[in-house]
């Protein structure tokens, strides 16, 4: 049977890329907004009053082969106004394609700037792209943008505890999703242990997350993929500065044009201020995150681009203390610094008129340096004076790809290229020095290993997206993961197909097959990324995880302005990785506390969307079950996964009039499942010993949360000022972050309850936002 698939799928791959095109000559070009010089994807280009249709491309190029003759090229994109350009094909014939905005709907939209008809058209399911706006606009925690957290209104995406930026996407745990900026893989993009990341809306240009099966030419992870592209102006666009000010953050970002060809560099600074105000009353302690985003965009000749990114962030926490008594006297002090490093290049350039090259290369590192430092004060004879424990980690990648995209005739786009990484990866050590008075070293021990773990990953792909008849569309590729570490190498096929059927024109039926692998885990229960971040390679005793994922679903159009969008989906690993809590003196044998089993998600996701006027809103539901089974957990039964929450309704909305937004979200959510002792006993030694009959036995109450943001902006010749006002979960709902058991001591006899740990209450916040 797997022959036969393998011998389908390379037979359709073949068929689509020897397929010969239908006219020699044609009309190829791009198309960008007229007024700030920036490309436009997925806008559908056609010749009138004939069956020839294409969609440009993500970097905006298209082709579109046609007859001799004199014809109306068509351009339609929501939100711009529809354009129609006449040439004559004698040959082929370049066309730049400049869109304007639609002026009745700018005035008051806030997320047009993202529709497109692909959604629709693309065979591809499971894709949304979260308009830049709407993650600025809506309401969040102490009023601080964060694009992360924007995307835990999706469908299908679970939320992160109260607070948290973590990801769940169908079922997947946190280090199952590949977050992409500028095509490098980020590690860690996690402020202040989780609560806020390194993403602010306003230094990036879009966020799109693929749920479903995605396409050849991604992969690496077998939950999703979240790829993110840094902010870059249009020519048109002027010099300008943004600063704001909230609770914990002080913002300043700036964008600068460099020449007429549409050269430009943005940048953006984030940093707290509290640690600065609180330094003269706090002594010996210290709080401090920031991170800077940069990105230059460099156009070069025959529409070639050149495009550098940067992302750093930080976190430095500082904490003393001392404890005297009888029999000691000794004072502590505790330092965390955590770094992140990612720098890109990228560049694109258009081989001729039918075939464009894009390349670029990364380097990707998340550290983290902990240390615990003891200053015994009253130190006896051959006692040290001094003790550091200290905990080192990182996490790095460097990478380089290439792609060709072909574009063959009017139905067919062929994909053809590389992506190779070398990860580097410190799975962590813990070291413990003494020292004398004067500092001499009395001993030194070290626990786990210092040395870098290598692993080397490449990874060809082919893809073609074919359009079969006016009706039906197939995306089909084969991506061929080659992974090599010590002790392992391996060959992983994956093959991928995608299909996409008109019902008429504004309704779409989608299907999609997908096999993925991933070859690095993380280091933790899967359900969050608060603790340590240790990311651990393949090996021959811990195989690389692999996911099969089917789905099929419904796009359909309600008129010009509203699109409802439905998918249903199966995923099965067999191999899937869980992380228990082996031997404490043994943390460091990494594949001695990894447990291998099976995991099972299936579900329903269904969204509605409006997206142009004064009033904007969406409203999602997610139907959804996910499980998990071990043979040496649970009695071989299965069990809840922890980010399985069966029903989720989330719904937004958002009024912009002149000078004033008004936008609010509400989230409901089944409650998470927890593990609940039913018993207790007393061990050979006397010991309390608490008893578990099943993995996460007990459900917790529902969640659900109402956020409310108003945002008002004056000025005196231009609306420069504005003053935003959130408050998060505005009805004080308590709802549970986690369920411990812990022993009440005002009751006799040991007696242990169980506790809600719960999150944020009732949340207020003030921002103020300067525009230069």
């Amino acid at each position: 049977m797997k022959q036969l698939r393998f011998l389908l799928l390379i037979t359709l791959i073949l068929q689509s890329i020897l397929t010969q095109a239908q006219y020699n000559q044609g009309v190829y070009g791009r198309v960008t907004d007229r007024e700030t010089g920036k490309v436009i994807s997925g806008v559908i280009v056609r010749v009138d009053k004939l069956d020839l249709e294409v969609v440009s491309n993500d970097r905006g190029y298209f082709y579109i082969s046609a007859p001799d003759g004199d014809h109306l090229i068509a351009a339609d994109h929501a939100g711009f106004v529809s354009r129609r350009v006449p040439v004559t094909v004698d040959s082929s014939v370049r066309l730049s394609l400049r869109l304007e905005k639609d002026l009745l709907l700018d005035g008051v939209t806030t997320t047009n700037d993202l529709i497109s008809e692909s959604v629709l058209t693309d065979p591809l399911s499971g894709i949304i792209e979260v308009p830049i706006k709407y993650m600025s606009e809506m309401p969040n925690l102490l009023s601080v943008q964060d694009g992360i957290k924007s995307l835990h209104m999706l469908p299908g995406v679970d939320f992160a505890p109260d607070g948290g930026t973590d990801l769940f996407v169908r079922g997947s745990g946190a280090g199952q999703n590949l977050l992409m900026l500028d095509g490098a893989p980020v590690y860690s993009l996690v402020h202040a242990y989780g609560y806020f990341s390194y993403l602010d809306p306003a230094a990036l240009n879009s966020i799109r997350v693929q749920k479903g099966v995605s396409p050849a030419s991604q992969g690496g992870r077998v939950g999703s993929i979240v790829d993110m592209k840094s902010k870059r102006l249009g020519w048109d666009e002027d010099v300008y500065a943004h600063m704001s000010i909230n609770p914990i953050l002080f913002t300043v970002n700036a964008s600068l044009p460099l020449s007429k060809s549409g050269a430009s560099l943005s940048a953006n600074f984030r940093r707290t201020y509290i640690d600065i105000l609180l330094s003269p009353f706090l002594e010996g302690v210290n709080l401090a995150f920031g991170d800077i985003h940069t990105s230059l965009h460099l156009p070069l000749k025959n529409d070639d681009e050149l495009n550098i990114s940067y992302l750093y962030g930080s976190d430095n926490l500082k904490l003393g203390f001392g404890v005297s008594d009888s029999a000691t006297n000794v004072e502590y002090e505790y330092i965390e610094n955590l770094k992140n490093h990612t720098v890109t290049a990228n560049y694109s350039r258009m081989l001729d008129r039918t075939t464009t090259l894009n390349a670029g290369t990364y380097f990707s590192n998340y550290s983290q340096l902990r240390s615990i430092e003891e200053f015994n004060l009253d130190p006896q004879p051959g006692e040290p004076q001094r003790i550091l424990n200290s905990l080192g980690i990182s996490s790095g990648e460097i990478g380089i790809h290439g792609e060709i995209e072909k574009i063959r005739d009017n139905d067919h786009v062929t994909k053809l290229g590389i992506q190779n990484s070398i990860r580097l990866l410190n799975t962590g050590y813990l070291t413990q020095e003494r020292f004398t008075s004067s500092g001499r070293t009395l001993s030194s021990e070290t626990i786990g290993s210092t040395k870098i773990r290598v692993s080397l990953e490449a990874a060809p792909y082919i893809e073609d997206t074919w359009r079969v008849n006016d009706k039906e569309k197939l995306n089909v590729g084969l991506r061929v993961p080659i992974y090599t570490a010590k002790g392992i190498f391996g060959v992983y096929p994956e093959p991928r197909i995608s299909y996409r059927r008109f019902l008429d024109s504004s309704t779409t039926l989608k299907a999609a097959y997908g096999w993925t692998h991933q070859f690095v885990h993380l280091y933790n229960n899967g359900t969050s990324t608060f603790d340590n971040v240790i990311w651990i390679p393949s090996t021959n005793d811990l195989k690389p995880v692999s996911m099969h994922q089917v789905s099929g679903g419904m796009v359909k159009n309600l008129g010009e302005t509203v699109q409802w969008l439905n998918d249903a989906y199966f995923k099965t690993s067999p191999n899937q990785l869980l992380y228990i809590i082996g031997d404490p003196d043994n943390f460091f044998e990494f594949e001695d506390n990894f447990s291998v089993g099976r995991g099972t998600t299936v579900g329903f996701e269904s969204m509605i969307k409006k997206y142009h006027g004064i009033f904007t809103g969406w409203l999602g539901y997610t139907l959804s079950n996910a499980t998990l089974m071990y043979e040496e957990i649970n009695g071989g039964e299965p069990f809840p996964n922890s980010t399985d929450r069966r029903h989720q309704i989330k719904c937004g909305f958002m009024i912009s009039v002149p000078q004033l937004i008004i936008s609010s979200n509400f989230v409901f959510g089944t409650g998470s499942p927890f593990s609940i002792p039913v018993a207790k006993y007393r061990d050979i030694e006397g010991r309390t010993v608490l008893s578990f009959d099943k993995i996460n036995n007990y459900r917790g109450i529902s969640y659900n949360r109402v956020d409310v943001r108003v945002q008002y902006t004056w000025g005196v010749t231009e609306e420069n000022h504005s003053l935003e006002f959130c408050l998060y979960n505005l009805a004080g709902r308590i709802n549970p972050y986690d369920i411990i058991a812990q022993r009440n001591d005002d009751l006799p006899g040991s007696t242990y309850e169980a506790f809600n740990v719960f999150g944020f209450k009732l949340v207020p916040s003030l921002a103020y936002k300067l525009s230069l």
